[in-house]
């Protein structure tokens, strides 16, 4: 019978039963700083996408008697590939952030702040400001005010990584993603999905 594990695919995204392909096992020796052996028990999983047909490599796998997978590392691949559910002009920028987010996490920020202003400009947001443009989508419901909140967070972080003399943390990079992930799941994936629904049920 054929492992099956849901996960949510970071190819193309979506939550879907993955197939097992592959598995094993290694027993490996981890070192603590006083230099005290811990041994370790590595799991490695490949797992295949039935949506996109991608593979992924996950480890440190935490298998659940039910057949979910849980505290589990993805491997590979190493970028997230936002669904296509996303407009082509932001997946592609979000690819480009991607690429630096551990090397420059002020230049991560600032390409992630005008990925921002890329949403607006698809949502039609009016305002000279990029501010004004978040107030906009607040102010006509096309975002609720917790995720203006989110978004103008983004806005602020994309200013400090502008700056000179001012620094984006780790943190900051993570919230980054965070906020980023919510934003287009309420904007572009719920929707897309709301609407499969509803053609399936007539």
């Amino acid at each position: 019978m054929t492992e099956t594990y849901l996960l949510i695919c970071p190819s193309c995204g979506n939550e879907t039963p993955h197939t097992l392909t592959y598995s094993i096992n290694e027993d490996i020796m981890l070192y603590s700083t006083d230099g005290d052996e811990m041994p370790f028990d590595l799991t490695l999983l490949l797992l295949k996408c039935p949506t996109c047909n991608k593979h992924s490599l996950r480890s440190n796998i935490d298998i659940e008697d039910d057949g979910g997978v849980i505290n589990s590392h993805v491997e590979y691949p190493d970028k997230k590939v936002l669904p296509a559910e996303i407009p082509t002009e932001i997946r592609t920028a979000y690819l480009q952030a991607e690429r630096v987010k551990h090397i420059s996490p002020n230049a991560y920020a600032v390409l992630m702040r005008r990925i921002l202003e890329s949403i607006c400009v698809d949502k039609k947001a009016e305002g000279k400001t990029l501010y004004d443009q978040l107030k906009f989508l607040g102010t006509k419901n096309i975002i609720p005010p917790i995720l203006g909140d989110a978004s103008d967070i983004l806005r602020k972080i994309g200013n400090i990584g502008a700056h000179a003399g001012e620094e984006v943390n780790k943190d900051l990079v993570s919230s980054i993603d965070s906020f980023f992930n919510i934003l287009v799941d309420y904007l572009y994936i719920i929707p897309s999905q709301i609407n499969e629904i509803k053609k399936k049920l007539k």
